[in-house]
């Protein structure tokens, strides 16, 4: 078994929305815990939430876990308790290792000194002998890579050059574990590149990653799991592609379209032969129809287009004129290989008159569409596509 490195356990964390009462709150429990020890399941008073509740995590030695969700999730203040920075309400957090944590940017920098004396001062504080110091800061300049801005007061300089000082600074600390809060999101792709090989490396000899991100590609490529995070709770743990896969489903803001009115013409089936249309798969479009005359030399098809029905995605009929008596019948026709990302769509369908191209018997038009959903087996393309809000998946022959 992999040396256990950080590990939380019912972890939870109260705040208060109102700061004045916040701060009552906190004199009050200081008065409460002089001598004493914390309750172990606080009540929630007036104006107290959680921000994280029910928090269980292990991270191993080689190990690389994302923490996702949107803003507001607990991301952040999770990463706070595990580094020790923030005082948690319930749960217990075990360390076996040192800590280096990049969580807010320019923590711990003064910004009036320049980014050298901010790392010189640094080192002095971390207990570094002159040695050691020196090799420290040296290493802190040369990942930063930020030239003669070095040399210059840190009010001075952007966010991204802030990011490049912050994670230099923890990182070359040479910790057992890394806490990563969006700093690889600020600074440049070049520096970005340089954060991921160092990363690789980093746990290539054993070190540990926890890594808080909004960059979902990143995340898959970084991190072997992850835990989403909704309203401070866990929602989801398990691989990064399916944490992905669960975040980017639930923060779809697409309205699906309501079932398909009556109509002559009906939607049977889109898919394979339990109705489950999955990109790159073959797929089968059946419709029932029902005509109250004979007719011939009609066409039909089907256009598919987004789901709030604003852009068509693309449209396939069938050319060749047909004969159809009256009454009810079934059409079909099949897709080889479904080129649709991920998704969910309307789809209408159509019979029309080849000769003068008027309509003999239309659904989804006038009316509501039918709603078809599109799936995907979760992976990082995939998960690509759908965070990007693709439509159409193209056959690449790479070389």
């Amino acid at each position: 078994m992999t040396a256990l490195r950080l590990r939380a356990t019912d972890l939870a964390v109260v705040r208060c929305a109102n700061r004045s009462r916040a701060a009552w709150y906190a004199l009050v429990d200081s008065l409460k815990s002089f001598g004493g020890s914390r309750a172990a399941a606080p009540r929630l008073r007036p104006g107290e939430f959680y921000a994280l509740d029910g928090i269980d995590l292990e991270l191993r030695a080689g190990e690389a876990i994302a923490v996702i969700g949107e803003n507001g999730a607990g991301k952040s203040t999770l990463l706070k308790a595990l580094a020790g920075t923030l005082q948690t309400s319930r749960g217990e957090i075990a360390r076996h290792g040192t800590v280096g944590a990049v969580i807010e940017l320019g923590e711990g920098l003064n910004p009036l000194l320049t980014g050298r004396e901010n790392i010189e001062l640094g080192a002095l504080l971390k207990g570094l002998r002159d040695d050691e110091a020196l090799a420290y800061a040296n290493r802190v300049f040369v990942f930063a890579d930020l030239a003669e801005a070095i040399d210059a007061p840190l009010e001075s300089y952007s966010s991204g050059m802030i990011a490049r000082l912050s994670f230099a600074a923890a990182a070359m600390t040479q910790p057992d574990v890394l806490l990563i809060d969006e700093a690889l999101s600020v600074g440049d792709p070049a520096f970005q590149r340089k954060c991921v090989r160092f990363i690789d490396d980093f746990l290539a000899r054993g070190g540990s990653i926890l890594l808080a991100s909004h960059n979902l590609v990143q995340v898959q490529m970084l991190c072997s799991q992850a835990i989403m995070l909704v309203s401070g709770k866990p929602a989801f743990a398990g691989s990064a592609t399916d944490a992905v896969r669960a975040l980017v489903e639930r923060n779809r803001h697409c309205d699906r379209p309501v079932e398909a009115e009556a109509t002559s013409l009906r939607l049977v089936r889109f898919g394979d032969e339990a109705g489950k249309a999955v990109t790159g798969k073959a797929a089968v479009l059946e419709v029932d129809y029902t005509l109250d005359h004979h007719v011939d030399d009609v066409c039909w098809g089907f256009e598919i287009w987004t789901a709030d029905q604003l852009q068509c995605v693309t449209t396939a009929q069938d050319m060749r004129g047909r004969e159809l008596a009256a009454g009810s019948g079934t059409l079909r026709c099949r897709v080889d290989r479904l080129p649709l990302a991920p998704g969910t769509y309307a789809i209408r369908l159509n019979i029309i008159d080849r000769r003068s191209g008027t309509p003999v018997a239309l659904a989804g038009f006038a009316g509501a569409a039918s709603c078809i959903v599109v799936e995907s087996p979760p992976s990082i393309a995939s998960n690509y596509q759908v965070e990007l809000g693709q439509l159409a998946v193209v056959e690449v022959s790479w070389t």
